[in-house]
């Protein structure tokens, strides 16, 4: 399959490089066979998997994953070869545009995501329900969904979705919140990436901010003490799980807001104005500004920006060189009777 080896890689230019097989074997030699596209490596790793009962520890070189389920551990070796095969995209892409290279420990870049969600299509209100035990196909199923003849408009058909885009390809692009498809990882730490530019912001931040003596050593951000590094550390730590989906978050707050947005859509908030129906109070406040004939000004001489809405002007300080009045940015009590 041809088309699994071009997919990723259609905003830039090509370079074959070989992607090599990590599984080892009961003497802990690990296999080296290079392929040139995805099918064929995973039929390959299908090869290692040919005995009569699954295995239920993985075996690929610096991976120690291990379950009793067998369509679990199915779906996570296959996940290997593509993962593999992202890699070398990375690699491809950090080359081309001279990027910085990935200073992580490279002793995780084997791991892969967790596979623990069945990879089902539900495609056309759920009616497709093509089942699959490798991601790589998975995902091109679904692309074909999107891409094919019999997607003629841009509204995604995924069971409960009503988003609808501008065109195809950004309708790919939503399906991914779906699917979960990973289109590059970094070769260094393997960590993965939904889009290109996700992954030269993960390259660059490290370069700006990994000599700090207190930077975190999972998103790079630096902070001026141990105590303030630490106080951050935390909010990695996820231990409420999604009830809808394998997200983890790290309080019931933060696990509300991803349901309301992400799994829920009624909007019960309406605007008395113009009857828009919002998710949120603070959606409706947002809003209700765009009704006001209150205007916020840039208060920098010589700028003549004036913006309806608080949010505005914040954005619109924050991407100006109005260096001073960044250091200003006042906190608004907006009601939403008067």
């Amino acid at each position: 399959m041809e088309k699994a080896s071009l997919k990723c890689s259609s905003k830039y230019e090509r370079i074959l490089v070989p992607v090599s097989c990590e599984w080892k074997d009961h003497d802990g030699e690990v296999c080296g066979v290079q392929f040139s596209d995805v099918s064929t490596f995973s039929s390959h790793v299908r090869i290692h998997l040919s005995g009569p009962v699954t295995p239920a520890f993985c075996a690929w070189n610096g991976c120690d994953f291990a379950s009793t389920d067998q369509q679990l551990i199915l779906r996570h070796i296959l996940f290997h070869p593509f993962h593999a095969f992202l890699k070398i995209l990375g690699e491809e892409f950090q080359a081309k545009y001279e990027l910085p290279a990935c200073r992580i420990d490279e002793q995780y870049k084997n791991l892969v995501p967790p596979t623990s969600t069945p990879l089902k299509c539900q495609w056309n209100d759920g009616q497709c329900m093509a089942e699959f035990d490798g991601v790589g196909d998975f995902f091109l199923h679904t692309r074909d969904h999107v891409m094919g003849n019999d997607t003629g408009c841009s509204q995604c058909k995924w069971k409960g979705c009503v988003f609808e885009g501008k065109g195809k390809y950004k309708l790919m692009e939503h399906c991914r919140s779906h699917t979960g498809e990973k289109v590059i990882a970094c070769p260094g730490c393997g960590s993965v990436f939904a889009s290109n530019a996700k992954f030269k912001d993960h390259l660059v931040r490290q370069r700006s901010v990994y000599n700090s003596t207190f930077s975190c050593s999972i998103c790079f951000r630096a902070y001026q003490n141990e105590r303030l590094l630490r106080e951050h550390v935390r909010r990695h730590i996820n231990t409420v799980k999604c009830p809808y989906c394998d997200l983890t978050c790290n309080g019931p707050s933060r696990l509300q807001h991803h349901i309301t947005f992400r799994h829920n859509n009624d909007t019960p908030q309406q605007c008395p104005i113009c009857q828009k129906s919002f998710k949120t109070l603070h959606c409706l406040s947002e809003h209700l500004q765009t009704h006001s004939q209150k205007t916020f000004l840039c208060s920098m001489s010589g700028c003549k920006y004036a913006g309806k809405t608080l949010k505005s002007w914040q954005n619109h300080v924050k991407k100006s060189s109005h260096a001073r009045t960044k250091t200003i940015l006042l906190s608004y009590l907006w009601c939403l009777l008067c």
